[in-house]
């Protein structure tokens, strides 16, 4: 019988492949751990080619092995497309996705969504995550989800519920299916402990990524009891750090917990293995073990893989009632004690060494309830899922929405001029062409906006060179604080302020850039800012038009990181209510604006307003926002394209409105304002104006040029009635990149609406 004619018999359905989309190994996670174990199970079960689509956090990728045939880097929208592309003409039988949030780019990881819109076969979704409350965000991820997939699988009978109670799932759509485990024999332990020079001692054995949220301090907190009456015990911990948290902290949590057994006299009885161990090698550690600990903290765990494998290892298991472990170790297969009780692992440790034969006990049933959970019966119960998902000779696929994705003829996003620009104090402020021009030194609305730009290139593209620059730039605006809370603007290349105090533009702008820090930047930035930021807050009631309405973008980020913060409130409904008194007092049938004269930064008014109304649902803040967005979009856009108004002579009411020198700053106020609306009423026709005023930065413009050098990726600083500016400063590129990171972000913010 040739191997074809086995698959035909075996999966009578399945004639082709299975791909497979999610992390791999050597990718260091468990997510990549579970795609390669089901991944192989299924295709040695089924006899039948599995192959592999593997999310990349990095973007040079992993080196992978022949199954892995695309690569998806995490934040690229793009190769989302591409992968459907892959697949559709690959044209494999079934898709396996494997589903958490964290590996996907977008809000709530709903780049997923890209591709699995333009996929032409089923999809059955492993659902590693099972939020109870989730946020609007992770619902729409979870709706799309939903909407795919023609079958739900989740690994356990809580998640199962979930489905049902909270998201209104049936039995026909959501499928129990356990986590898969190795096929590991009962053993007497001490035959395995040769190999690590440990016989004789009793191992106590906690393994997986290391982080704060495992708990582990908790059983080295035990350790002192328990040595005290088994002093031969030793406790291994096997496992590297979790690279998310490593990436922001370093080794601090391992440091931390070394510093710990240090201080409580335990270190000679406790074994750090800082590794990713492969099957192989976890296998003999399982076997050599008398105790398996999960310490974890938080209660909200749905499912874990390291737990799974000890119970089908046989091993006399202690864990914290988070949810996965309550219903594994259910019925006498494990001892639960509570979250942070030291006390409570010392007692079960002790219970089990010094009572043998009931740990036996404990260890047969874990032993006999994991047969049913090792990967080929595992790997069996997917098959059948497949098979019959393919019986189906009229299979209806859910109805394809067209979305929007940022199309390839806009640039990809390039660090290169900011990293150029950028030296260990902060942004330069100017350039000589390309080159930085240390004469004029620095200032404080670039560093600001900057601190923005970095921010949002991370959060949004993920390379880690951002979070740098951010140090960088954060640090400059932070030095800039005087001690009353005001700041400098300017700074000379040695390092000597300029002025005696900054303007309220600058001042406005640096508590946007402080504010944008503390909701979107890492989480150990936010105390810092906030601190620098409450500083300010004293001289918010006397600042002009400008510095109002850049302060209600840096007091919108406060409150959406805090929102039960009342006085962020009432500054913002402070100088919102100031910037409508200057609507009523200058506003005109023929003049809709907030000053006798159109100037510079002109959208962020508007903007400021809308957000207030976000926050106050204070409806006379949306019209006036409205009503003099589209009075400068009167004055702005013509024959489809955007002409902004000159800074030579700008544009007074009554009088001829100047048409050059025309200023990046001012395509990018008009992006950031059209967002705003968009964000609020979802309407297409912002969504083409954004694109509009985007395109002014790529050539469609009153000139028909480019402001944008793709070889550097700098932008001119301006457009003269002679051309562009040659040079390309701060200011002008910060523009132009946070403008391009805006059109990203509503791509990935609203998928839902028709090209």
């Amino acid at each position: 019988m040739t191997m074809m004619e086995k698959r035909q018999k075996e999966n009578k359905y399945i004639k082709n492949s299975v791909y497979f989309i999610g992390n791999y190994l050597p990718r260091k996670c468990g997510i990549a751990t579970f795609t390669t174990d089901i991944s192989k199970s299924i295709g040695r079960q089924g006899h039948i080619d599995a192959n592999i689509v593997a999310m990349n956090d990095i973007l040079d990728g992993y080196i992978y092995p022949d199954e892995v045939k695309f690569e998806i880097y995490q934040t690229d929208q793009m190769k989302y497309i591409e992968a459907a592309d892959f697949i559709n003409i690959a044209n494999p039988d079934i898709i396996n996705l494997q589903h958490e949030f964290g590996i996907f780019g977008g809000p709530a990881g709903n780049y997923i969504s890209i591709l699995l819109n333009r996929l032409n076969m089923p999809i059955i979704t492993t659902l590693h995550t099972i939020l109870k409350k989730p946020n609007k965000e992770y619902i729409k991820s979870y709706n799309d989800l939903f909407k795919y997939s023609q079958k739900l699988v989740v690994m356990s009978k809580k998640a199962q519920g979930f489905c049902k109670d909270i998201y209104g799932l049936g039995s026909d759509k959501v499928v129990y299916i356990p986590h898969g485990i190795p096929d590991i024999p009962f053993v007497d332990t001490s035959f395995y402990k040769e190999e690590f020079h440990l016989e004789g001692k009793k191992i106590i054995l906690t393994f997986g990524l290391i982080g704060p949220g495992k708990g582990i301090e908790y059983v080295i907190k035990a350790l002192p009891g328990i040595v005290k009456k088994y002093p031969d015990i030793v406790y291994i911990i096997l496992g590297t750090t979790h690279p998310n948290i490593k990436k922001i902290s370093g080794e601090e949590y391992r440091f931390s917990l070394k510093k710990l057994a240090e201080s409580l006299n335990v270190d000679d009885h406790i074994i750090f293995l800082n590794r990713f161990v492969n099957l192989e090698e976890l296998t003999k550690f399982l076997m050599a073990s008398d105790i398996y600990i999960t310490p974890y903290l938080n209660e909200e765990q749905i499912v874990s893989g390291t737990l799974a494998y000890a119970l089908g290892a046989g091993k006399a298991i202690i864990s914290t009632p988070y949810w996965y472990a309550q219903e594994l170790l259910d019925e006498g297969r494990g001892k639960i004690v509570n979250f942070k009780d030291s006390i409570g692992i010392e007692k079960a440790t002790i219970e089990y060494l010094s009572n043998e034969t009931e740990m036996n006990i404990y260890r047969k049933k874990a032993y006999q309830h994991g047969r049913n959970m090792i990967w080929k019966n595992v790997a069996q119960q997917y098959l059948d899922i497949f098979n019959s998902i393919l019986s189906q000779r009229a299979f209806i696929y859910p109805k394809k929405e067209k979305y929007h994705i940022m199309k390839a003829n806009y640039p990809e996003p390039n660090l290169n001029h900011l990293i150029r620009i950028t030296d260990d104090t902060g942004i330069l402020q100017h350039c000589l062409g390309s080159i930085p021009n240390r004469h004029h030194g620095y200032c404080l609305d670039d560093n600001a906006r900057a601190i923005i730009a970095a921010t949002k290139y991370y959060r949004l593209i993920g390379d880690k060179r951002a979070l740098g620059l951010l140090d960088i730039y954060l640090s400059f605006v932070l030095h800039m604080q005087k001690p009353d809370g005001r700041f400098h603007n300017f700074l000379s290349y040695d390092r000597n302020y300029l002025d005696d105090s900054g303007s309220d533009d600058s001042f406005g702008r640096a508590l946007w850039g402080l504010g944008y820090a503390m909701k979107y930047a890492p989480e150990w930035i936010t105390p810092i800012a906030k601190n620098y930021f409450d500083k300010s807050l004293k001289h918010i009631e006397k600042l002009n038009l400008k510095g109002n309405a850049f302060s209600i973008l840096g007091l919108y980020y406060y409150n959406q990181r805090f929102p039960g913060a009342t006085s962020i409130k009432k500054y913002i409904k402070l100088l919102a209510d100031k910037i409508l008194n200057l609507y009523k007092k200058q506003s005109k049938p023929d003049w809709q604006w907030y000053e006798p004269i159109l100037v510079y930064s002109n959208g962020i008014i508007p903007k400021s307003l809308i957000l207030a109304y976000e926050v106050t649902t204070n409806v006379k803040y949306l019209n006036v926002a409205l009503e003099s967005m589209n009075f400068l979009l009167a004055q702005t856009l013509k024959n489809d394209h955007l002409s902004i108004i000159g800074t030579e002579g700008w544009y007074r009411r009554g009088k001829k409105r100047a048409t050059f020198d025309q200023q990046p700053v001012d395509a990018f106020c008009m992006v950031e304002m059209l967002k705003t609306a968009y964000k609020i009423y979802g309407r297409e026709e912002y969504l083409k104006k954004i694109k509009v005023a985007f395109n002014w930065f790529l050539g469609l413009n009153d000139k028909g040029i480019s402001l944008y050098d793709f070889k550097t990726g700098g932008c001119a600083d301006g457009l003269t009635p002679n051309g562009k500016s040659l040079n390309q400063g701060a200011e002008s590129t910060l523009s132009y990149y946070l403008s391009l990171l805006n059109i990203i972000e509503v791509t990935a913010d609203e998928m839902d609406y028709i090209d």
